[in-house]
């Protein structure tokens, strides 16, 4: 036979863990993907075409 808990509640079920994570992703998981690929195309970007730059005067050069 279950006992009644101190408040009002019945031992024995379980109670929801509103701690947990939740198993879709959030806005914010998505966007901070998204974020990070920005960030990689925009250094590929500050990299290449200074060099690009360098390459072409050094082939008039020559």
């Amino acid at each position: 036979m279950r006992t009644g808990h101190a408040k009002g509640r019945i031992r024995g079920e379980r109670m929801q863990d509103h701690g947990s994570m939740p198993t879709d992703k959030t806005l914010s998981q998505r966007s901070n993907g998204a974020l990070v690929f920005q960030v990689i195309c925009l250094g590929i970007f500050q990299v290449y075409f200074p060099a690009l730059k360098l390459f072409n005067k050094l082939s008039l050069l020559l």
